[in-house]
């Protein structure tokens, strides 16, 4: 039978992989730092940094894993909170988007400039320096600049609410093609919480896994039904499938605000990744499993060390294409005033670096805080918060209506 020895090869795998690796992470920590160091859109970037952060998190991981086999179960458990996390990172994105299309926000948020004192400072260091200003002090004011906020999901909602009843999306709508559900805050809710949820069951299922393998309970050669291995994939399709079709629900319902924000890369860049990793180590599993992916025991290597190595060494490769397709789908704001990248060339003095270093760091430490998903997930899920259908406060009549604030300047009517 025709068969695929890995293992004989594996030295020019490990050269081949090591040159991918490097390479994508280059290439998405370069469009990180451009958009750390260009940071004028707190709310999105804050989200497309964090998913930016995959190429080289799943790069790293799998070419570690493919090196050291010993510890590649730890390190999928990584890769596959991550995984679930940038999903949800992405449905928050789709939510700014949705909050900004009524215009009350703008996208772009002004600069000061503070040295208007010194003339004779270099243009970027002014520019540097400005942006320091600007968001110390937007910190200041307002703790919550970077994430979602109550009001932001209050507009969301309005603008829901304004939607007429929709028919489910395949395959549902052919099961119950009579039923029609009106866009709302309840629907809101279920929505973020089937995204939510597989941030909580896939890295339960990834160590569930490495618990009942290192006991040898189950065993990723078989798909047996005496074994557990099968059922773990079962569990893992339900959730990223519930996941997937709760962020498609909710980008169908919003299709007209998020047009202009041109989603469709973003999805096909997060979708690509998750699905295609997933049922491709489906598929090397079966693959191993009728023989075609053999191992050579005598180099130690066994069909499930080659089955999960040759996973590790396909998404190693297949990370330098996403990234280069991260840096088309998420670009850096530009333009209407915004600071360009040739503005920023011309300056090698000591206080631009400088500058430049620290406003990295602040805006690496604001990514890097993860004190807005835990309060998401406290929000969503926390028992008290069931029933009442609103997760994120903010001002509501009786019917569930947004209730929108009386403008000072507008006079009463009586």
């Amino acid at each position: 039978m025709w068969s695929i020895d890995l293992s004989s090869q594996r030295h020019w795998g490990y050269f081949i992989a090591a040159i991918a690796t490097i390479l994508g992470s280059v290439i998405s920590f370069n469009w990180i730092f451009t958009h750390l160091r260009k940071y004028t859109d707190p709310k999105t970037q804050l989200y497309v940094v964090r998913i930016l952060l995959m190429v080289p998190i799943y790069s790293v991981c799998s070419f570690i894993s493919l090196v050291f086999t010993s510890i590649a179960p730890f390190l999928d458990l990584i890769r596959d909170c991550y995984e679930a996390y940038v999903i949800y990172m992405f449905f928050n994105l789709l939510l700014i988007y949705v909050r900004r299309s009524d215009g009350a926000e703008a996208i772009q948020y002004p600069v000061e400039e503070i040295y208007e004192n010194h003339p004779t400072l270099h243009s970027p260091v002014k520019k540097i320096a400005n942006n320091i200003n600007h968001n110390s002090s937007k910190s200041s004011s307002n703790s919550t600049s970077n994430r979602l906020s109550a009001d932001d999901m209050d507009i969301v909602v309005s603008i829901l609410e304004l939607k007429s009843p929709q028919h489910l999306l395949f395959p549902l709508d052919y099961i119950f093609p009579s039923y029609l559900y009106q866009p709302n805050r309840s629907f809101l809710t279920w929505c973020r919480r089937g995204v939510f949820q597989f941030v909580l069951i896939k890295p339960l299922l990834t160590l569930l896994e490495i618990i009942l393998t290192y006991n040898h309970i189950i065993d990723e050669e078989s798909l047996s039904p005496k074994r557990g291995y099968l059922y773990i994939v079962i569990l893992d399709n339900i959730s990223i499938t519930l996941s997937m079709y709760c962020l498609l629900l909710f980008h169908h319902a919003t299709d007209a605000e998020l047009q202009p924000f041109r989603p469709l890369p973003k999805f096909l860049c997060i979708k690509s990744v998750v699905m295609f990793a997933f049922w491709q180590g489906v598929l090397i599993g079966v693959l191993a499993n009728i023989g075609v992916l053999e191992g050579n025991i005598v180099e130690g290597w066994t069909t499930a060390k080659v089955s999960r190595g040759f996973q590790d060494w396909l998404i190693c490769v297949e990370m330098v294409g996403i990234a280069l397709a991260h840096c088309y789908a998420f670009p850096v704001p530009g333009g209407n005033g915004e600071t360009s990248m040739e503005d920023w060339i011309p300056c090698y003095s000591i206080l631009c670096c400088c500058c430049c270093c620290w406003v990295v760091c602040c805006n690496c430490c604001r990514v890097m805080w993860q004190g807005d998903v835990v309060n998401e997930g406290v929000e969503l899920f926390a028992p008290w918060n069931y029933g009442n259908g609103n997760n994120n406060g903010g001002n509501r009549s009786k019917g569930g209506r947004v209730v929108r604030p009386i403008n000072e300047d507008s006079e009463d009517m009586g």
